[in-house]
């Protein structure tokens, strides 16, 4: 499978879940420990989903999981001297129709009307970069 950029990545999944506001995951790990992105909830029309929308199937998110993010905001995760990281990804695939808060893990805030993918995490300091489609 073919690693893909974000502007594919988005690409693909704008095309595939053209009906989701926004996806919003969990992440840990990183380099040889990593564990994934975790989906934890959906925007779709003024519902927030707490399960996965169908069209994000495990072959979908095993693209999600290939892609290279972090490579492009340039995020260290879980280096030698690190040892371990964690944090949350919002995927917004339309602009958002309001403020997006989160303080699960690390602090995510987006405006309204951001399009594109918001990383916030932390090591052993905060990481975190956007990436405006």
């Amino acid at each position: 499978m073919e690693n893909l950029n974000s502007k594919q990545l988005f690409d693909m999944l704008a095309q595939k879940l053209s009906d989701v506001e926004y996806l919003f995951f969990k992440w840990s790990g990183g380099g040889d420990d990593w564990t994934g992105f975790e989906f934890v909830n959906a925007k779709k029309g003024a519902e927030v989903l707490n399960s996965a929308p169908a069209a994000l199937d495990k072959e979908t998110n095993e693209i999600i999981n290939q892609s290279s993010l972090f490579e492009e905001l340039s995020l260290q995760i879980n280096s030698t001297d690190q040892g371990w990281s964690e944090g949350v990804l919002l995927i917004a695939l339309q602009p958002l129709t309001e403020m997006f808060e989160d303080d699960s893990i690390t602090y995510l805030s987006q405006d309204e009307g951001f399009k594109g993918f918001s990383i916030a995490g932390k090591n052993h300091e905060e990481i975190g970069g956007t990436l405006d489609i």
